[in-house]
């Protein structure tokens, strides 16, 4: 971080690191939108690993009324995260880092991000994506092998892209049904918040687009002959 000299404000700096990622994701790193200033915090592959100017794949936020993050190679879109649904993203529902990572999703006027720290001090991890793999990796370094370790992942449900979808906050998964239901053009709904027994509506319309199946978890797809 830059700040003016003198400057007593931990808030008022003038150039911060953070708001200009490369190819490294790390704690406390946030993805998403800046809406104060319009900032992208994105993060973009090297050409390779001795070129840090960026190549063509990347991940970063679509803004729409359900957020979700898309990997890119150029325009062309390559894999999504699925939306947020008060836990995880459900597209990489691995929870079986729990007990390292936690995870912070944040939608406010100022903001949309997603941002990571780990609970354990002494655990160290960084997610890069790099153009090879067209993926984003994540690591823990190993003390024992003084080396990086991938981290493996994703049972559950990646739910349908979201660019036709309809929100309700304040209604629950059986107030969805009817609704849904009684819409011709309504293909299937969700809980748009999964903690606590699930909470809020989330409708698609039209094909479901981009829709992937894992073995736990789920939307209630609407069956019509």
């Amino acid at each position: 971080m830059l700040r003016n000299e003198g400057e007593s404000n931990p808030k008022a700096y003038l150039w911060k690191s953070f708001d200009y990622p490369t190819d490294t994701f790390l704690p406390t790193m946030k993805l998403g939108r800046d809406l104060r200033k319009g900032l992208d915090w994105r993060i973009t592959c090297w050409k390779s690993p001795n070129d840090p100017s960026p190549r063509d794949f990347s991940l970063g936020l679509v803004v729409r009324d359900y957020p979700v993050y898309y990997m890119m190679n150029g325009t062309q879109k390559v894999y999504r995260s699925g939306p947020w649904n008060g836990l995880y993203f459900s597209g990489f529902p691995d929870l079986s880092f729990t007990y390292v990572f936690e995870d912070s999703f944040v939608t406010n006027k100022d903001e949309i991000s997603y941002s990571y720290n780990t609970k354990v001090d002494s655990i160290i991890g960084r997610g890069v994506i790099s153009q090879t793999s067209q993926s984003l990796t994540s690591y823990l370094w190993d003390d024992n092998l003084q080396n990086w370790k991938v981290s493996g992942s994703m049972p559950g449900l990646k739910v349908p892209d979201t660019q036709h979808t309809k929100l309700h906050e304040n209604i629950n998964l059986d107030e969805c049904r009817n609704p849904c239901l009684t819409n011709c053009s309504c293909m299937a709904y969700a809980n748009l918040d999964i903690r606590g027994g699930g909470s809020g509506c989330a409708m698609w319309f039209g094909d479901l687009i981009d829709i992937k199946l894992f073995q736990n978890g789920g939307i209630m797809p609407i069956g019509r002959n």
